[in-house]
């Protein structure tokens, strides 16, 4: 399966992004993004409550439409045909992208300071998962633990997760999460995204060979939602997508101004 082959049609008024928040009003900026592996167990059980947070959370994103969690409402927007012209394959993949995390980024904090004012949601940004570092074993990865988001394989013969914060979700259009695992994708390893920096010497080269590459790997190893559109149900979509979004995202700007 390709990397967000055949989407499901998302309902035509998902058009919009939450609007732009005062969050950061009273945090030190700029945000720092973490690997995964290095955060300390706090840090990752605030993490994990910050989606089961947002997850939980019902309101009425678009006027006129009936409530629905928010972490289901960021999924509709990635999901939605009047987003994917440009948001995947062409020039709209990275700055589309990165404003898309800073807001479900962004969202997690602000449901974290309304429901939890024991913990500190200036500390509450998306960790990444280093896949390029565990690409020889993405398998043994260090995110894949049932504390965390789910072992590795552990999902019923319907491809349902079975451990993990996960376990338990509906996904947005009202199935279990579903992961079906392709282990004959090969992840693109710390020498190959070095690759992409020096062998690509414009935007229009470089994000396409990342797009369909480097990026693509994560979303068609684990499969199922993550790879289509409605990716975003799998938590794991934010960290396994983040960090070279946001690293080649910057290279990718400053080749656009060779």
């Amino acid at each position: 399966m390709n990397v967000l082959a055949n989407p499901t049609p998302s309902p035509s008024t998902v058009s919009v992004a939450p609007t732009t928040s005062t969050i950061d009003a009273n945090c030190s900026l700029p945000r720092v993004r973490k690997n995964w592996a290095t955060l300390t167990s706090s840090e990752q059980s605030n993490y994990l409550i910050a989606c089961q947070l947002l997850k939980n959370k019902q309101e009425i994103p678009i006027s006129g439409q009936p409530s629905m969690s928010l972490w289901d409402f960021f999924t509709e927007i990635h999901n939605s045909d009047l987003n994917n012209w440009y948001a995947h394959g062409g020039s709209g993949f990275f700055p589309w992208h990165r404003r898309f995390l800073w807001q479900f980024e962004t969202a997690l904090r602000e449901v974290v300071k309304e429901q939890r004012p024991d913990i500190d949601y200036c500390s509450i940004t998306v960790p990444y998962w280093g896949w390029e570092v565990d690409a020889p074993a993405p398998s043994e990865a260090p995110i894949w633990t049932s504390a965390s988001f789910g072992i590795f394989k552990d999902t019923d013969s319907n491809g349902c997760v079975l451990s993990g914060i996960a376990k338990d979700w509906v996904t947005s259009d009202g199935n279990c999460l579903q992961r079906s695992w392709d282990t004959s994708v090969s992840f693109v390893g710390s020498s190959g995204l070095m690759s992409l920096i020096t062998d690509y010497s414009t935007y229009e080269n470089l994000e396409p060979n990342y797009e369909d590459g480097a990026h693509a790997s994560p979303h068609n190893y684990i499969n199922g939602y993550m790879a289509i559109f409605r990716s975003p149900d799998d938590p794991i979509f934010l960290s396994s997508s983040l960090h070279c979004r946001s690293f080649l995202g910057y290279l990718g700007g400053l080749l656009r101004l060779r």
